[in-house]
């Protein structure tokens, strides 16, 4: 499960989290854009996903019988 992500609040319109996320993404093709994110985080690859990515995720956790949120603390 990748854990470095750009997360959005529901609060925000979808037509302002695709202009970010565009934007990142081009930022990402430049060299510039590239070499800083690689220096900063180590990213070498960007992908877009929705929650839907997270699914199967959830389906594995559920069955643990973890309570992710005791162990996270919240």
């Amino acid at each position: 499960i990748p854990y470095d992500l750009f997360a959005f609040s529901s609060k925000i319109p979808q037509g302002m989290r695709n202009l970010f996320s565009d934007q990142v993404l081009a930022l990402m093709q430049t060299d510039e854009g590239f070499a800083a994110f690689k220096t900063a985080y180590n990213i070498e690859a960007l992908q877009i996903a929705n929650d839907a990515f997270y699914e199967e995720f959830r389906t594995y956790v559920e069955a643990s019988g973890v309570d992710i949120e005791k162990l996270l603390d919240k």
